[in-house]
């Protein structure tokens, strides 16, 4: 279900700008960027401790992150994992990705346009192909079709898991609320801002990780994220 016109998504020179002007007197060092995340984003800490207990049981030490923003659970990914592991964090900002290069030298940090650019691209600069690719709420900005067309590059760049992990599940029980609340933003044209994502039942993320020929391996719910799904390349 889309929330308003694609047409109208932030462009990755917009989005830059706009976070630039938020950031850019806060995310001064390595020490402030960490303190600026953890002070705004501190829930966010539950994903973290899942992604390493999951990294771990899983012998996973090459990770990618699609959508990363401030990059700075990525930074603790990666001091949580053994020595010689990699992380490469990708982001359509290029002033986040311009700083977390600046003080998270240890990442691999890559601009990243999830409509434009291919999955290739990030393992030709990483020198590897990775374990695991994660999603950490950044994966409902795609429609359908770009959904698949990006986890198709990730299963045939030989990622082994996926995990995508997203806010945007809607219950069934919420479903006819959200297509009336569409059905009057149509008929009274209600500008609703800028384009920033679509909702989802569970059966509609089911139906796009078969047709992208992912396994759906396990479904929870971690934190602010009300629908994680683990995906196996099989």
């Amino acid at each position: 279900m889309e929330a308003t016109d694609k047409s109208r998504r932030f462009t990755a020179d917009e989005h830059a700008t706009m976070v630039r002007q938020v950031y850019s007197g806060q995310a001064t060092s390595r020490e402030a960027l960490v303190r600026l995340f953890l002070s705004t984003n501190s829930s966010k800490l539950v994903t973290l401790a899942y992604l390493i207990r999951f990294a771990y049981r899983h012998d996973a030490r090459k990770i990618l992150s699609l959508g990363a923003g401030m990059c700075v659970i990525e930074e603790l990914l990666l001091q949580a994992l053994p020595e010689g592991s990699v992380v490469a964090a990708a982001d359509f900002n290029s002033y986040l990705i311009d700083t977390a290069r600046q003080f998270f030298p240890d990442l691999i940090a890559v601009q990243f346009d999830f409509f434009r650019d291919d999955v290739k691209t990030i393992c030709d600069a990483a020198g590897t192909t990775f374990d695991i690719a994660v999603f950490m709420g950044s994966s409902y900005v795609m429609d359908d079709e770009e959904h698949i067309r990006l986890l198709s590059q990730l299963k045939n760049n030989n990622v082994r898991m996926v995990i995508d992990l997203t806010p945007t599940l809607v219950p069934y029980s919420m479903l006819p609320r959200v297509i009336l609340g569409e059905i009057k933003c149509s008929l009274t044209g209600k500008d609703r801002g800028k384009f920033h994502g679509f909702q989802r039942t569970r059966n509609d993320f089911r139906a796009l990780y078969q047709r992208a020929g992912w396994t759906l391996r396990e479904e929870t719910t971690i934190g602010d994220y009300n629908y994680v799904a683990v995906l196996e390349n099989r």
